[in-house]
């Protein structure tokens, strides 16, 4: 942890994957889109944005779980439906119609919270010639991150970039398998917990995350 930096809070984590982002994108003639994990990844995505002068959108993931186990993170599905399962022998223990009613609280709780930040975002169509890049405040155990590129490449942006302050060591691996560019300014090991690399991580309210999309 001594060779870690805390990050301030979110925005200030959202300034540093900036300039590191403006690096990558140099002779990139390509449009770009930011589109932040809700509600955590606003505050880091705005700044981006903001750098990159490009719209900022919002995409709802919601971890799949059951309510014996909520921190355990079966899988994710976002509004659209697009579900993906974690690689879990726990998963093989469970009934499927108790996994089906799980995807379904978690499928109303995305829809739920994607209506919410709507009215505030752009319609994520025509995304041809685009790169997307995904933004989060941090990753665990990926699936929220996993399941929402997963739905973005159905609508066929040229690249998807995933970018975040801190992950995992194996999270840079994993991604580059599933999209086209992974930066993640640290990778601490052990990683523990997103939170433990901030000074302030309070948790995110509707009305905070919205004040960054106006």
């Amino acid at each position: 942890m001594s060779e870690t930096t805390l990050y301030e809070n979110r925005w200030r984590a959202g300034e540093s994957l900036a300039t590191e982002i403006v690096t990558a994108l140099e002779g990139v003639t390509l449009s770009v889109r930011v589109c932040a994990l809700p509600r955590g990844g606003i505050p880091v995505a705005a700044p981006i944005a903001q750098r990159l002068n490009c719209p900022l959108d919002v995409l709802a993931a919601k971890k799949i779980s059951l309510p014996s186990n909520p921190e355990l993170a079966l899988g994710a599905v976002t509004p659209d439906g697009t579900t993906v399962w974690a690689q879990s022998p726990y998963l093989k223990r469970k009934n499927q119609q108790e996994l089906d009613k799980a995807r379904e609280n978690a499928l109303q709780g995305a829809i739920e919270l994607q209506e919410q930040f709507n009215p505030y975002c752009a319609s994520m169509e025509h995304l041809e010639n685009t790169i997307i890049i995904v933004v989060d405040d941090g990753i665990a155990t990926g699936m929220t991150m996993i399941t929402a590129v997963t739905s973005l490449r159905e609508k066929q942006p040229t690249e998807i970039w995933v970018a975040a302050p801190v992950a995992p060591p194996e999270t840079k691996v994993e991604f580059l398998e599933r999209c086209d560019r992974v930066l993640i300014l640290q990778t601490p090991d052990p990683f523990m917990n997103v939170g433990r690399f901030y000074k302030h991580f309070p948790q995110v309210s509707t009305v905070e995350a919205i004040s960054y999309l106006n």
